[in-house]
């Protein structure tokens, strides 16, 4: 988008057969700060209306990620490696020092069978997402549509929709919770 490329900040880098599709943003805060890196194979789409005060984006392996409309981002590292996805809903809301990533990054395998015991899995959230700061996000997580994650949680399993959610590893400590922005 011609708006994110003049009043932008970083570097978009998309190897051959790499897709990057960045959809005119809500407005751009200063400085806007967006890395993408995005090896041979992988996929970025990213839906129009999104708010990015601070985004890196990094792919690798057949990865994709996938960010729907009306989602803010004031620092969050995405890691989608060795094939599978990142996928988050419409108006979700993303503090600072945030991690989200579908893998362990080092393969673990059982002795005995030469077996890989720890293998990449896709992560979800949902729409209207609350993810504070300092939250880490791992492989595997589900996180339903309009719930919040407190500060320096880590998610590794599921998390019911319309819950707040703390702790390591997080745990719900309230449902039926609505917020606003």
């Amino acid at each position: 988008d011609p708006v994110l490329l003049e009043r932008g900040q970083g570097v978009i880098t998309a190897d051959a057969g790499a897709i990057v599709t960045i959809g005119r943003p809500k407005h751009i805060g200063q400085p806007c700060h967006l890395v993408v890196s995005a090896a041979a194979a992988c996929t970025v789409e990213i839906a129009p209306r999104c708010f990015f005060h601070s985004l890196a984006l990094r792919l690798a392996g057949g990865g994709a990620i996938r960010i729907a409309a009306e989602s803010t981002f004031n620092g969050a590292e995405l890691v989608a490696f060795d094939g599978p996805s990142i996928t988050i809903g419409r108006d979700c809301m993303f503090s600072s020092d945030i991690r989200v990533t579908t893998t362990d990054h080092h393969t673990i395998r059982d002795a005995a069978t030469g077996e890989r015991i720890n293998p990449p899995k896709d992560v979800t959230i949902g729409d209207h997402v609350w993810i504070g700061r300092g939250v880490q996000v791992l492989k595997g997580a589900r996180i339903g549509g309009g719930a919040m994650i407190g500060a320096s949680a880590l998610v590794s399993g599921e998390i019911e929709p319309g819950c707040l959610a703390v702790g390591v590893p997080a745990r719900p400590v309230r449902r039926g919770i609505l917020w606003e922005r």
